[in-house]
């Protein structure tokens, strides 16, 4: 969710960065202007900065318009000002000239750098393609057969990659496959060196499901395999990579792991898909089998990773303000890295997929969870806060870790959005233990008769301290609204509680005459506005009118059980 804080920190990046590109361009030539045009804001009032559009131009010449005025000085410098009889220049460096000049030798280098490496790169796909030759003489029919396939994915580095799912390598590779699951034997040693070759060589990838099926039954290439699915992890994530992981087991050793591979298993097992508008999406084909190797193994290399995957929101203001007090947000919202959203919906999905195998590894993550709740999101891409939010209500119905203690421990310094977010675990633990939810995963927990009684005693418990408005009036408003629904789903395990609810409604009847007040005085710049906090106190006194309307529909469910229970009540 962007806030304006965000985007405020965006525009004085930018200023700064468009006062360097003035600078540079006044060094390189006197007459350079830069008029403002096109839109103004406040942020350039109030920084001084030059962050309004602004448009450059000289007495022979005018260029176009940006807020970012690195592109148009760019383009201005070399569409008018190399060569030009009438530079007038400083003397000053850098300049504009230095920096385009040196921006031109870096790509200059860049590229030839790149074409050294596509010469290396052909010499050695030449070395192979003579080994394919030579391994070609003499050999039987299906192994001259397997040798022609394995060349469908050594293509010239030159002629650029081609793409994964041609018609002529997936047919190349499913009867590699076949052959390596039906005749093994044929496949000759140095033809198994030279696939596993092309995979760490070669990036050729999907060579490594035909050799994860060799090396299940010749044992004596698992090692090699091995090595070449790691080299691969230590590259990128790829989900077969991962099933030689899992499926041969037996040669990974404790110290083939490091912190790369451990990510790329991570996001094999949990990383999420993206849609066509770049949102994530839950992955139902992620594979954990490799990181579940790896938690076996290496739970402390694991746990580490996954915090580091986990980023909590910064610092916190050392003042600790009242809890529920409106207008003491200590919420640390900001605009999150998008590098970071696919990180921490990678991780949540991950560490739901160890609860059932390694619950002890979860364990030791509730505390990084918790704290990745305080980073905000963007609004319309709820699967990164989504997926840590399930795997903490997964721990919370399971009874893994201390879930509500960390949740409290949060909350004490938490604003009003992240309590919103804290409070959604409970919201989502209710929606697991619920069979008839519509949202409901096959991999979701399925508790026992016994067990939903007693979480449900808890989340009843958990809301009925959220009335109380030690999180604020908006989540003791949730905290009501789930109340009734727990009481639709079972309203005979709410009877017993008639009384309490009946309390908690005339203590929230109450409250809405009593004005929120806060014991402690906050010396203000300038005075809150008398309209808006007219309209916080508004907001205030119809949430606490829908929380005791939510109430009393709990009592009203409970009652079809027994009325006149209620009527004693």
């Amino acid at each position: 969710m962007s806030d304006d804080g965000g985007l405020l920190d965006g525009a004085l990046s930018q200023g700064r960065a468009n006062q360097e590109t003035i600078q540079l361009a006044h060094h390189h030539c006197a007459q350079m202007r830069f008029v403002e045009c096109g839109g103004r804001g406040m942020a350039e009032a109030a920084s001084g900065l030059p962050i309004n559009m602004r448009r450059v131009e000289c007495p022979y010449a005018q260029g176009g318009s940006s807020g970012n005025l690195d592109w148009i000085a760019t383009e201005f410098y070399e569409e008018h000002c190399v060569g030009c009889p009438y530079r007038q220049p400083t003397g000053q460096v850098p300049s504009l000239a230095t920096l385009v000049e040196g921006r031109r030798a870096e790509a200059a280098a860049a590229a030839a750098e790149g074409e050294r490496q596509i010469d290396r790169q052909r010499q050695r796909w030449r070395d192979r393609l003579q080994a394919r030759k030579a391994l070609m003489v003499g050999a039987d029919p299906a192994m001259a057969q397997a040798i022609e396939d394995i060349g469908t994915v050594d293509r010239d580095p030159g002629l650029g990659r081609t793409e994964q799912g041609s018609t002529e390598q997936n047919a190349a590779l499913r009867r590699l496959s076949a052959l390596a699951d039906q005749a093994p034997q044929v496949f000759a040693p140095a033809v198994m060196d030279l696939a596993v070759q092309l995979v760490e060589d070669a990036d050729a990838t999907s060579l490594l499901a035909p050799l994860r099926h060799l090396a299940r039954r010749d044992t004596s290439i698992g090692r090699p395999v091995v090595g070449a699915a790691l080299t691969t992890l230590r590259r990128e994530p790829n989900v077969e990579a991962g099933r030689c992981i899992n499926e041969l087991r037996s040669h990974v050793r404790l110290d083939d792991l490091d912190e790369p591979i451990v990510h790329s298993l991570v996001v094999v097992a949990g990383g999420p898909s993206i849609d066509f508008l770049g949102h994530h999406r839950r992955n139902t084909a992620a594979d954990p089998g490799g990181l579940r190797v790896a938690a076996e193994l290496a739970p402390d290399l694991v746990v580490k990773v996954l915090r580091e995957m986990l980023p909590g929101a910064g610092p916190v203001s050392a003042l600790v303000l009242p809890p529920g007090i409106s207008g003491t947000d200590t919420d640390r919202r900001g605009r999150p890295d998008p590098s970071t959203e696919h990180s921490r919906s990678s991780a949540g999905g991950a560490i739901g997929s160890l609860l059932s195998t390694h619950p002890q590894v979860a364990e030791r993550l509730v505390d990084a969870l918790v704290g990745n709740l305080a980073v905000g999101g963007d609004f319309y891409d709820r699967q990164p806060i989504a997926s840590v939010t399930r795997v903490l209500a997964t721990m919370l119905v399971l009874d893994r870790g201390d879930v509500p203690p960390a949740l409290q421990g949060v909350a004490v310094t938490a604003g009003r959005d992240l309590r919103e977010r804290l409070f959604d675990v409970y919201e989502q633990a209710a929606r697991l233990i619920d069979p008839g939810d519509r949202w409901r995963e096959p991999e979701d927990p399925v508790v026992p008769p016994d067990g939903v009684a007693k979480i449900y005693d808890n989340l009843v418990t958990a809301c009925l301290t959220r009335i109380g408005g030690d999180w604020g009036h908006n989540v003791g408003y949730s905290a009501a609204d789930l109340i009734a629904d727990l009481a639709k789903s079972a309203p005979g395990q709410m009877l017993p509680r008639i009384d309490v609810l009946l309390g908690a409604f005339l203590d929230v009847i109450r409250r809405i005459d009593v004005p929120q007040a806060s014991s402690l005085e906050i010396p203000m710049i300038s005075p809150q506005s008398p309209v808006l906090a007219g309209l916080e106190e508004y907001d205030r006194r119809q949430s606490l009118a829908a929380t005791a309307r939510e109430l009393l529909s709990a009592v009203e469910e409970a009652g079809n059980i027994d009325p006149m229970k209620v009527c004693r009540a």
